[in-house]
């Protein structure tokens, strides 16, 4: 079973931090064998970086119209990074050193996450996943949250109500294709909410 894939989403991260995993990948699949016809083309990612890299630098000192053209030049160019990581994903089929030697980040293809007390999976459609947990003594109804992100906030505020419910199981949706997202939960009795359960983290398909 496949234990890793590329990151293909990178819309909450930095302008900078985006161009310069940009950059990684092009010098890395410049002329790189495993990956002969790359779609789109490499000429075309570093057309669309180099674009927004200028773009950005005009927005740090112009107004909103300078920060309009930089915000749609990072979209397209998320848009072709996200199809080029696929190309990656579909040729290598599963070989790690084939996607390492692309340079897009890798990240484990998490398999249904479960823990005595508390599961969370990939549901069978797209953008959704499935949470649920063991009944909690004296709780009638059970909150759920959720954070995208590498690695779950300390800041309880950060954290967003995805679902109340009386059952011991949810479905969450909206998501993107990649991402990374932890969920917890509680219990809630005619005493308050209990401790929130340590949070699980799963990639979205």
């Amino acid at each position: 079973m496949r234990n890793k894939r590329p990151i293909i989403n990178y819309s909450r991260i930095s302008v900078e931090e985006f161009i310069l995993t940009c950059r990684v990948i092009i010098q890395k699949m410049t002329t790189n064998l495993y990956f002969p016809d790359p779609n789109p083309t490499l000429a075309e990612i570093i057309m669309l970086t180099d674009d927004l890299e200028q773009k950005d630098i005009e927005a740090k000192d112009g107004g909103r119209l300078a920060k309009s053209l930089m915000q749609t030049a990072r979209k397209l160019l998320e848009l072709k990074i996200r199809s080029l990581g696929l190309y990656v994903d579909r040729t290598s089929e599963g070989d790690e050193n084939m996607m390492v030697s692309s340079g897009f980040p890798l990240t484990k293809d998490h398999n249904p996450r479960i823990r005595r007390n508390f599961w969370v999976k990939r549901s069978g459609q797209y953008g959704e996943i499935k949470a649920g947990c063991a009944r909690i003594p004296k709780s009638k109804a059970y909150l759920w949250q959720y954070f995208i992100g590498q690695m779950p906030p300390e800041d309880g505020k950060l954290w967003i109500l995805a679902n109340a419910t009386t059952q011991i199981k949810t479905t969450i949706d909206n998501f993107s294709e990649g991402d990374k997202v932890w969920v917890r939960c509680c219990g809630v009795s005619h005493e308050g909410m209990t401790a929130w359960r340590e949070p699980i983290s799963i990639i979205v398909g």
